[in-house]
């Protein structure tokens, strides 16, 4: 599946105005500012390229790596026990739903 939405230094050009913290798998918590404001948010790995962060989802995503549920998504973990978000989008534009996904900064320890 095809994800428009996810932070990753390999893909934008964002300033950071602080880097809070960083969980053992190299996923990271920034405040960025972007057009004018400041938001908090999370980033897959430096060290991930689009390809790696596209397997890294398509895993997660599997209804087996599923943790939790929410209304509009649920959260998938990786087999590292990477946890990444997804929320899904109607564009009424296309009338279909768009793919949102970000990596949590907590981790879950990988079963053997």
């Amino acid at each position: 599946m095809g994800f428009r939405g996810y932070h990753s230094k390999q893909r934008q050009q964002l300033t950071t105005i602080e880097r809070l913290r960083t969980n053992t798998f190299g996923v990271y918590e920034e405040i960025i500012a972007n057009q004018g404001y400041s938001k908090l948010v999370t980033f897959f790995p430096d060290a991930w390229t689009e390809e790696i962060i596209q397997a890294k989802a398509d895993e997660a995503y599997l209804p087996e790596n599923r943790v939790s549920t929410h209304e509009r998504g649920f959260v998938g973990k990786t087999s590292e026990g990477v946890l990444i978000a997804f929320w899904f989008n109607y564009d009424n534009t296309t009338n279909n739903y768009e793919a949102i996904c970000y990596p949590l900064i907590e981790t879950i320890t990988a079963q053997p």
